[in-house]
C-alpha cells in the first residue's frame, strides 16, 4: 500500500469528516519522536494496530495522527467501548484542534494546539522543520497512555 492510500485508510478508521482534510494531512506529516521508553511502545502499537493490519510497510516515520488513531482504537477496543472515530474527535476537541477545520485552517493555530498537547504531556517541543517535530525532555516526561488513562478516568469514570 502506498502512502495515500494508506492516509486514506487512516481517514476512514477515524469517520474523518469531509471539512477535516488540512488538519489530518499536516498531523500525518507531523513526525512523532518518542522522548522515553514508555513513549517507544505508542510507535509499537502503532506498527501492530496500524500499520501491519493496513499492509503499510514502509521507512515512512510514524506520525503523531497514527499515534493519536492508535491511542484512539485502544480507548474504543481496551477501555471504554464505542468506535475509535468518536475517540478520536473527543480528543481532537479536548484539544481544540477540532475547531481549524478546512474553512478555518490556520497552521499558526495548529502548531499552537500541538504545542498545547506537548506541553500537557509534559514534553517541550522545537520545531525544526515543518515536517519534522524533535522533543526535549522538560524534568520528567508523562507517559501518553497515562496521560490518557487520566483523562478517561477524569471525564468519563
Amino acid at each position: 500500500m502506498n502512502k495515500d492510500d494508506y492516509l486514506e485508510e487512516l481517514r476512514e478508521i477515524i469517520d474523518m469528516p469531509y471539512n477535516y482534510f488540512l488538519l489530518t494531512s499536516e498531523l500525518f506529516r507531523t513526525e512523532y519522536v518518542p522522548d522515553s521508553p514508555m513513549n517507544e511502545s505508542r510507535v509499537v502499537d502503532v506498527i501492530h494496530i496500524l500499520r501491519d493490519p493496513l499492509e503499510f510497510h514502509s521507512d515512512y516515520p510514524v506520525s503523531i495522527f497514527e499515534v493519536f488513531i492508535a491511542l484512539s482504537i485502544r480507548t474504543a477496543n481496551d477501555i471504554m467501548g464505542g468506535e475509535p472515530g468518536e475517540w478520536f474527535w473527543r480528543y481532537m476537541d479536548n484539544w481544540g484542534m477540532s475547531e481549524i477545520d478546512d474553512e478555518h485552517w490556520d497552521v499558526c493555530k495548529f502548531d499552537y494546539f500541538l504545542e498545547r498537547i506537548w506541553l500537557a504531556f509534559g514534553i517541550e517541543k522545537m520545531k525544526s522543520s515543518r515536517q519534522k517535530l524533535k522533543q526535549v525532555s522538560k524534568n520528567a516526561t508523562v507517559d501518553l497512555w497515562k496521560c490518557m488513562i487520566n483523562y478517561l478516568s477524569d471525564n468519563f469514570v
